[in-house]
């Protein structure tokens, strides 16, 4: 017999299926698009998470440890659009901080 769910699954699966959904996005994009090579880092992000190229490059400088005063110096912004951007990214990628960046920074390097 099939057994009901109850509120806790119900509670479990609404968390989990928005998450789902995206990955089964990303998925759908990165398996559809046409690679003569191996994807920058910056175009992985672009896929993956839906930044734009100048997000890409700052979370590519910072993601790798750079300060945002270097990655703005780098990429020839101010500092402060580095640090709306890194909003942004952060909110786009689902990351809390550079730490975090960091880490998918590094997991995305390794897997691409």
């Amino acid at each position: 017999p099939r057994r009901r769910f109850d509120d806790d699954d119900a509670h479990v699966l609404r968390q989990v299926v928005p998450h789902l959904r995206r990955a089964l996005d990303i998925g759908e994009r990165l398996r559809t698009f046409p690679f003569d090579e191996p994807p920058s880092l910056e175009t992985w992000l672009m896929m993956s998470h839906g930044l734009t190229r100048a997000e890409a490059r700052v979370a590519a400088c910072v993601g790798r440890g750079m300060v945002p005063k270097e990655a703005a110096q780098t990429i020839g912004s101010s500092w402060n659009t580095v640090r709306f951007q890194l909003r942004q990214i952060y909110a786009k990628a689902q990351v809390n901080g550079q730490a975090e960046l960091a880490r998918l920074i590094t997991r995305l390097e390794l897997t691409r």
